[in-house]
């Protein structure tokens, strides 16, 4: 069984942001190549980083074993234009060539992670966003109460969450309740 781990847009122009949070901690991308490293590479995953036409790979230590694939579209014309015009997913996907599994992280969780996700959800991969290792990175790896960076367990997020705020549950069953996010929160999806 072929198990990718599937990094969406580690461009500069996302991660410009972390240098803030490089005063909060100390260089949150090394933790974060570490993460990928021992949650992913080193578990037998293969390793894919998926990019605009018009970007560079920023801030990621890229393997020789790791694949780098493209959107066909460029980060200007899904910035610029005024429709929002997203990646095509199925293009995006057939990149990577056969798998049976596949972990989402990258940017944005709730945008281009979850449609990618959505999209192998639906056609029947077994998948799983680590939410850890999205935009939620900067803020989540801090807490080293909970944060691991050799694992993922989405039941360990839930509890860190509602515990932060016990009111959270609602939102937490919108927001996560499909099966791709694995909270055990109740699932009215199915597969096709």
């Amino acid at each position: 069984m072929k198990k990718v781990f599937l990094f969406l847009y580690p461009i500069n122009e996302y991660f410009q942001f972390y240098k803030y949070y490089e005063t909060q901690y100390q260089n949150p991308l090394e933790i974060l190549n570490q993460s990928i490293n021992q949650r992913y590479r080193n578990k037998g995953y293969e390793v894919v980083f998926a990019l605009f036409p018009d970007t560079n790979l920023y801030g990621i230590n890229k393997h020789e074993q790791d694949q780098i694939i493209y959107t066909d579209i460029t980060l200007e014309s899904f910035i610029t234009n005024p429709v929002p015009v997203y990646p095509n997913e199925q293009k995006l996907i057939n990149q990577i060539g056969n798998f049976n599994k596949i972990v989402l992280a990258g940017f944005h969780e709730t945008d281009c992670v979850k449609r990618v996700a959505q999209y192998c959800y639906q056609q029947g991969y077994d998948t799983l966003i680590d939410i850890d290792l999205t935009d939620n990175f900067f803020v989540l790896a801090k807490d080293t109460n909970y944060f691991k960076i050799d694992e993922y367990n989405p039941i360990k997020l839930k509890e860190h969450l509602l515990s932060k705020d016990p009111s959270a549950k609602r939102l937490l069953t919108r927001k996560y309740q499909h099966p791709m996010y694995n909270m055990n929160i109740g699932n009215k999806y199915k597969k096709k």
